[in-house]
């Protein structure tokens, strides 16, 4: 399992363009990986782990 913190920035809108803003939120990202599995050894989640994982 690989963790890190992702920033995601809120937008506004001007005219036809979406302009980032300097607010917004940082998620957690979680890269599993289980090489057992051969259709998708691996899958990506957002936010806390759950617990058993």
């Amino acid at each position: 399992m690989y963790n890190f913190e992702v920033f995601m920035p809120k937008y506004e809108r001007k005219e036809t363009v979406a302009v980032p803003k300097v607010e917004g939120r940082s998620i957690l990202v979680f890269f599993l990986w289980n090489p057992g599995i051969s259709d998708e050894p691996y899958r990506i989640e957002l936010g806390e782990p759950h617990e058993g994982k």
